[in-house]
């Protein structure tokens, strides 16, 4: 894992290096944008590849999203993932990752609805509470009330 403050600084990184990172704002929309450049281009000698394997490339984003070009589905609402041969990989094909996102994060959301979800059903079992309260008390009257005048002929008898 790597954290940096600006993404569009991860080219300085050397391992990183082979890609181009762009993150821009438009109004409500964050823009990624990373054009994976060509590998190291170092033979790696006999390794048992035959060019048929995939280079998997993903992408967790912090909120929701908008517009993608990955080649692979949507992951759990937030997860990207892109693909290309090992052959064209090698070959130092470019692959784009692009990404358009909400700029308010899914954390913030999910809180919301979350605390949102805890105020409704501390109403809800208040209203219980106080529905069953109201019953009670109401039963209760309705007892007494039946016995009070009882009470009262059977005192004056």
């Amino acid at each position: 894992m790597v954290t940096v403050d600006d993404v569009r600084r991860l080219a300085q990184i050397a391992p990183l290096a082979w890609s181009t990172y762009r993150l821009d704002r438009r109004d409500d929309i964050l823009q990624f944008r990373q054009v994976v450049g060509a590998a190291a281009a170092n033979d790696v000698g006999t390794v048992g590849w035959d060019g048929t394997e995939t280079v998997q490339f993903k992408l967790h984003l912090p909120s929701e999203i908008l517009f993608e070009n990955a080649d692979g589905e949507v992951q759990r609402g937030n997860i990207l993932e892109w693909q290309q041969p090992l052959s064209a990989r090698l070959a130092g094909e470019p692959l784009l990752l692009e990404a358009h996102m909400a700029t308010e994060s899914i954390l913030q959301q999910t809180l919301l609805l979350f605390g949102a979800m805890i105020l409704a059903a501390a109403a809800v079992f208040a209203s219980v509470i106080w529905w069953v309260a109201r019953r009670g008390r109401a039963a209760e009257i309705e007892e007494r009330g039946k016995g009070v005048p009882g009470d009262r002929a059977e005192s004056h008898s």
